[in-house]
């Protein structure tokens, strides 16, 4: 008879106690990939920064290269030849589908302009010495609700 009375403890989780770690482990899983889609995403935005700056720099570099009287360094706006987006490299962007990849649309990669202020620092002397350059590129970036980012680089060039 006193066999019959003991309980059995035994060892084992319970259903509601697996329900309960399922429901924990799966709003942790999710949380994680949140984490892991905002990262991938903060990675994709810093390489086209990278990129954007590399084709401002670029640019920059070519119009001080260029004679002082050189059309591309008159005073006032500028935008690429074609009036079209380019793309990584600094080649012509060549748009698919229904995109244009007209100059400054979202369909687009990069639009780059550059801005040539004139600067007569000398004032005793007759002329224009100095030419004060702004490169722009900007671009669309999807993975943030349709943002557009803006790199400038300055720089100048003396008679």
């Amino acid at each position: 008879m006193r066999h019959l009375l003991r309980v059995k403890h035994e060892r084992g989780f319970t259903l509601i106690e697996v329900v309960v770690a399922m429901f924990v482990f799966t709003f942790g899983a999710l949380g994680l990939l949140r984490l892991l889609v905002s990262g991938s995403q903060g990675v994709a935005t810093a390489g086209r920064m990278t990129q954007a700056t590399v084709l401002a720099q670029s640019k920059l570099n070519e119009l001080l290269g260029k004679q002082f009287t050189n059309a591309d360094l008159t005073a006032g706006n500028h935008i690429e030849p074609g009036g079209k987006n380019i793309g990584y490299g600094g080649t012509a962007y060549t748009p698919t589908g229904a995109a244009t990849g007209d100059y400054g649309s979202a369909d687009g990669w990069f639009a780059r302009s550059w801005f040539v202020a004139d600067q007569d620092v000398d004032t005793t002397a007759a002329g224009i010495e100095f030419k004060l350059i702004t490169v722009t590129v900007s671009w669309t970036d999807l993975s943030f609700k349709n943002t557009v980012r803006t790199v400038r680089v300055v720089g100048g060039k003396s008679l």
